[in-house]
């Protein structure tokens, strides 16, 4: 089964999907990774030259390409914005769900995210709130969570979902 991390730029899905795909022994795939790979391009410069709605579509193209049954997938914070990812997404889909004054973004978050940039964190948050609730089958609010017991709630619905 896959596992699908979703959630607001800079929350930790690469970083929580290093771990859990360490702890359960599958792969990993970081969705912005792939893309650079199938353009030539990182995201900053693709949506910078091309437009978002352009950056959207090689975003679709690349969850398309992960044919791995087992594995985890950091997706970009707007991997929601796409309707037709939903179906694409065939999995466990962890919406990591964090207040966004409770993020700490650095320049270099900023600098290397063009839509972050623009629009803020706190509009991204409004804007994509309900698209995350549509996205999820489980929540993880992460605040006062180490990475340890994010890890283990994941895990534990992983394990559920692969007995049912």
């Amino acid at each position: 089964m896959k596992i699908y991390l979703i959630g607001l730029p800079t929350v930790g899905k690469s970083k929580i999907g290093k771990l859990i795909a360490k702890r359960i022994e599958i792969p990993f795939f970081d969705l912005d990774e792939l893309i650079t790979k199938l353009s030539g391009e990182s995201p900053k410069e693709i949506i910078t030259k091309k437009g978002e709605s352009y950056f959207r579509k090689l975003e679709t193209q690349a969850l398309k390409t992960i044919d791995n049954p087992n594995c985890v997938i950091a997706c970009g914070g707007g991997v929601v914005v796409t309707p037709e990812n939903k179906a694409l997404m065939d999995g466990l889909v962890v919406y990591l769900k964090v207040n966004p004054k409770d993020l700490v973004i650095k320049y270099d978050d900023v600098i290397d995210r063009p839509v972050l940039a623009f629009k803020g964190i706190n509009k991204l948050y409004l804007e994509r709130k309900s698209l995350y609730k549509k996205f999820m089958n489980l929540t993880i609010n992460l605040k006062g969570l180490t990475d340890e017991k994010i890890i283990r709630k994941v895990v534990k619905a992983y394990e559920k979902n692969l007995n049912n």
